[in-house]
C-alpha cells in the first residue's frame, strides 16, 4: 500500500519539474534547505554554512506560486502537509506573518526579516550630505558612488569642487613661477617678512585711562575693606548699573517653566525600560535596486498586531520607533479573523 502511494506521488505532474526549485526540510535549522534552484533567488532565503535556506513564510509563498517542491525524508509534501510542517499545529502568530508577507510580496514590495542593525547612510538629502560624500571620495582616492551622482545637488557641487581645485592649482603655479617685471624684465618677488609695521600701538585716550584707573581703584578698595563689605561677589555685582538695567528688562518677560533636566532623564529612562512592539519585516521598494548582500536603509518597517492584542497607543508606537538604530516610519498592520489586512503608517518628527 505504501509502495503504491509512493509510486503514485512520484508520477510526473502537469507542471514540469524544471519550473520549480527543490527544497528539503532541515530539522536542525528548522528551515527549508534549497538543494536545487530554478531561476533567481535574489530576494528569497539566506546563506548559512555554505547552504541556501528559506524562512517558513518564504517557503510557503513559493509553494503557493508553484515555484518550490518541498520534500521531507525524501517524500514530496502537499500544501496541507507543508502548512502543518512549516507553521505547526499550535496557535501562533506565524499565520498572520505569512498572510502579511504574501500580500505585500504579491503587490510588488520586497520584505526581509527585520534585523536591528546600523545601516550606513546611503541617502543624499541635503547639499551638505553631497559635499561630504564627494570630499570623502576625494580623500580616499575613490570614485564617487552612484547614489551620490544620482542626487540633484551633484552636478552643481562637483562643478564648484573642480573650480576650487583649479584656483588652488593656478595659485600654486604662480608662486612657483613668478611673473616678470614690465620695466626690467626680471622676476619680482614680494618679501612680506621684511615689511614690519612700526608703532602699531594704539594711543589710549586720557579720559578713558583715568576712568578705568578710578574704577579699578574703587574695586580694589571695596574688596580690601572687609569691615565695610563682607558679602559675596554676586552681591557686590548687584550694585552695578548694568545689573539693574538687565534686571528691569528681564522682569518684563513672561517666563514659562519647562520640564527640568531631571524629569527629562526620568522620562528617557521610562521609555528605555519599555520595549514597545516587535518589528517583523523591513520593507523595500522594488525599483530602488535592492540587493540582499548589501541592503540599504528600508523605506519602512512592519509591525504586525495579533488578533488578541489591543490597538497600541502613541506611547507604545513611539517606544517601538525609538528602539530602531536607524529610525524609519512604522507600518502597523492588523489581520482580523476574516483574513482582512489593514495598515496604518506612522511618521515621527
Amino acid at each position: 500500500m505504501v509502495y503504491q502511494l509512493q509510486k503514485q506521488l512520484s508520477k510526473p505532474r502537469i507542471e514540469r519539474l524544471a519550473g520549480r526549485a527543490v527544497g528539503q526540510w532541515d530539522p536542525s535549522f528548522k528551515a527549508v534547505r534549497v538543494v536545487r534552484k530554478d531561476g533567481k533567488f535574489g530576494t528569497f532565503g539566506y546563506s548559512a554554512k555554505g547552504e541556501h535556506y528559506l524562512e517558513y513564510y518564504e517557503a510557503m509563498f513559493l509553494l503557493e506560486v508553484n515555484r518550490l517542491q518541498l520534500e521531507y525524508n525524501s517524500r514530496i509534501l502537499s500544501i496541507e502537509q507543508s502548512y502543518l510542517l512549516l507553521m505547526g499545529e499550535e496557535k501562533s502568530g506565524k499565520f498572520q506573518e505569512y498572510l502579511v508577507y504574501s500580500h505585500f510580496t504579491r503587490v510588488g514590495y520586497i520584505l526581509v526579516k527585520h534585523q536591528n542593525i546600523n545601516f550606513p547612510k546611503y541617502q543624499v538629502e541635503t547639499p551638505e550630505d553631497c559635499v561630504w560624500a564627494i570630499f570623502e571620495a576625494e580623500l580616499q582616492h575613490e570614485s564617487v558612488p552612484d547614489y551620490v551622482k544620482k542626487s540633484l545637488y551633484y552636478s552643481k557641487i562637483k562643478q564648484q569642487f573642480d573650480q576650487i581645485r583649479n584656483d588652488i592649482k593656478q595659485q600654486h603655479n604662480k608662486q612657483d613661477h613668478p611673473t616678470a617685471d614690465s620695466n626690467g624684465g626680471q622676476d619680482v618677488l614680494m618679501d612680506f617678512a621684511n615689511k614690519k609695521a612700526i608703532n602699531l600701538k594704539r594711543k589710549a585716550q586720557d579720559d578713558q585711562r583715568e576712568y578705568y584707573d578710578n574704577w579699578n581703584r574703587a574695586k580694589r578698595g571695596r574688596y580690601s575693606n572687609t569691615k565695610i563689605f563682607k558679602g559675596s561677589l554676586v552681591d557686590f555685582l548687584k550694585d552695578e548699573v548694568e545689573y539693574k538695567r538687565f534686571k528691569e528688562q528681564f522682569e518684563k518677560f513672561d517666563i514659562v517653566p519647562l520640564t527640568s533636566y531631571a524629569d527629562e532623564e526620568d522620562a528617557e529612562d521610562e521609555l528605555a525600560e519599555e520595549h514597545g512592539l516587535n518589528i517583523s519585516f523591513d520593507v523595500y521598494l522594488h525599483n530602488e535596486g535592492f540587493r540582499k548582500s548589501s541592503p540599504h536603509l528600508p523605506n519602512f518597517r512592519i509591525v504586525i498586531l495579533q488578533a488578541e492584542q489591543k490597538f497600541p497607543n502613541h506611547r507604545e508606537m513611539y517606544c517601538t520607533y525609538r528602539k530602531q538604530l536607524n529610525a524609519v516610519p512604522l507600518l502597523l498592520v492588523t489581520v482580523n479573523e476574516s483574513k482582512q489586512i489593514q495598515a496604518f503608517l506612522y511618521y515621527f518628527s
